[in-house]
């Protein structure tokens, strides 16, 4: 019992002056502190890294934007160049069914309509064909598809409904001239047989050129629609919140 009382007060003595160990140590702390500053450093350097790179992607997408607008542009001009010559040239074939009426010594009605007429048309035009540069330029890409396809639909319409009122309008004036003539002199035969295949051919061209022209309209409407729907979802949604 001695010897075992002798050992546990060495054993004792031996932990209370050895004592508690340190292990935080100055030089290890000095590592921890250290490698602490490091991440610090690189993790502010990676969260400009992304900053910068959302700066470039924002001016990339805005340039881009600037790009494909500008080119809408273009390929849509000759609509609005369309509604122009349309609202020049009304008034001027007006006048000379005008002045044709006036020769033949009927009445002129034929023609004031053809101007009246004309220029509605041309009023609706602007609507239905014309696309201002303004508008593809500055409007969110989601309501300028939705006026686009808008666009198509309402051709579609004017078409049905003019293209019967021109027909009415062409007979209204060829009976009109005809009136005019002496059924008496033998002349007028001729006179009405060119008259009729004038008319059926004038007739006839002038309905190709509606359709290949509502044709072409169509079309530009369809790539504008395409060139927007390529374009990313999210860059579409972005502007259109704006």
């Amino acid at each position: 019992m001695k010897n075992e009382d002798i050992l546990k007060r060495d054993n004792h003595n031996i932990v209370t002056n050895v004592g508690p160990i340190d292990y935080s140590g100055e030089r290890g702390g000095d590592v921890i502190s250290e490698s602490g500053g490091a991440d610090t450093d690189e993790l502010e350097q990676l969260k400009a890294q992304i900053t910068m790179l959302r700066e470039e992607l924002t001016r990339s997408r805005i340039v881009n934007d600037k790009i494909m607008r500008q080119a809408m542009r273009e390929r849509s001009s000759w609509l609005n160049t369309f509604v122009k010559l349309e609202a020049i040239s009304t008034p001027l074939f007006g006048l000379i069914f005008i002045g044709v009426l006036y020769l033949f010594r009927v009445s002129i009605w034929p023609g004031i309509v053809f101007i009246i007429i004309g220029f509605i048309s041309t009023w609706v035009d602007s609507y239905t064909f014309g696309i201002t540069s303004n508008n593809i330029l500055t409007m969110p890409l989601l309501k300028l598809k939705e006026k686009l396809a808008a666009q198509k639909r309402q051709r579609l319409i004017q078409l049905i409904v003019e293209m019967p009122l021109t027909i009415l309008w062409l007979l209204w004036f060829a009976l009109t001239l005809n009136s005019g003539l002496n059924p008496d002199k033998p002349i007028t035969k001729y006179i009405n047989i060119g008259g009729s295949v004038g008319l059926l051919v004038g007739l006839i061209v002038g309905i190709i050129v509606v359709i290949v022209i509502y044709t072409k309209a169509q079309d530009t409407n369809n790539e504008l629609i395409y060139t927007i729907d390529r374009t990313p979802q999210e860059d579409a949604g972005e502007d259109n919140k704006e």
